[in-house]
C-alpha cells in the first residue's frame, strides 16, 4: 500500500476472530477502524463520499449477515443506523405509572463496508461474510474495475 497498492480484506470473517483483532490489524495501517457488531442487516449507498463513477454501479442497499467497522468516518461506503433504545432514568419510573415512550437514538458510524487512502495505496474492508452479486461488485469498485 505504501506504494500506491491497494489490499482489500474480505471474505469469510470468523465470528470467533476477537474485537482487538481488527484494531490491532488495522491499526498497522494506521487506520482507528474497529470491530462494532456482527449482524444480518440493510445498510445504504454513502453517495455523499463516493465519486458518482462509482454509485451508478453500486445498489443503493447492501443487505448482508457481515462483520461491521466503526471510527470509519467517511471511508464508509455503505452506512448502517442502529437504532438503539434509550434507558429510561429511574426517576422517570417513579413519576408516573404511565410509562413515557422510550426515546430512540440512531447512530450513523457502523459499516460493513469501507475503503481508505494509506500513504499512496488503499485499504478495503468488505465484511459480508457470504459471497454475494453485490459484494462482488463492490470489490471489483474497489479495485478500479468499475470503468
Amino acid at each position: 500500500m505504501q506504494n500506491g497498492g491497494t489490499a482489500i480484506c474480505m471474505g469469510h470473517f470468523s465470528c470467533r476472530l476477537r474485537a482487538e483483532n481488527f484494531r490491532t490489524f488495522f491499526s498497522r495501517a494506521g487506520l482507528e477502524w474497529e470491530y462494532e457488531s456482527f449482524d444480518l442487516c440493510q445498510s445504504y449507498l454513502n453517495s455523499d463520499f463516493l465519486p458518482k463513477e462509482i454509485t451508478e454501479i453500486l445498489p443503493v442497499t447492501h443487505f448482508a449477515k457481515a462483520v461491521h467497522l466503526k471510527n470509519v468516518g467517511d471511508a464508509s461506503w455503505y452506512r448502517l443506523q442502529h437504532i438503539v433504545k434509550r434507558k429510561q432514568d429511574h426517576d422517570e419510573d417513579e413519576m408516573s405509572d404511565e410509562q413515557p415512550e422510550p426515546a430512540w437514538t440512531v447512530l450513523k458510524d457502523s459499516t460493513p463496508v469501507a475503503m481508505a487512502q494509506v500513504e499512496n495505496g488503499y485499504m478495503g474492508f468488505v465484511g459480508d461474510v457470504n459471497s454475494s452479486d453485490d459484494s462482488n461488485l463492490v470489490m471489483i469498485a474497489m479495485c478500479g474495475l468499475y470503468v
